[in-house]
């Protein structure tokens, strides 16, 4: 998994209430990478926005799993994910 400004885990367990993943610890992906990941098949733009501001504007391709989805149940949110593909989430 890498993010561009969210830091959210998949596929690991919820972390207590009012907790957040150190910023340190999630990995980052410049956007020129992030393109170049999607364009050659290796990697999902994961906008974790609202379905709202989905439907308003989002990145080409991107698919739709909100954040608190992601905070309520990580296993299944990553579940739902294209198999075999990295996820680079957004939320900008």
């Amino acid at each position: 998994m890498a993010a561009g400004g969210c830091a959210v885990r998949l596929g690991q367990s919820a972390a207590p209430p009012g907790s957040a993943v150190p910023a340190e610890e999630i990995p980052r992906i410049g956007v020129e990478q992030a393109f170049a990941e999607v364009q050659a098949g290796r990697a999902v733009l994961v906008d974790v926005r609202s379905q709202e501001s989905f439907q308003g504007s989002r990145a080409a391709g991107a698919i739709l799993l909100p954040l608190d989805q992601i905070e309520q149940s990580p296993r299944v949110a990553a579940r739902s994910l294209p198999a075999g593909k990295r996820p680079v989430l957004y939320c900008t």
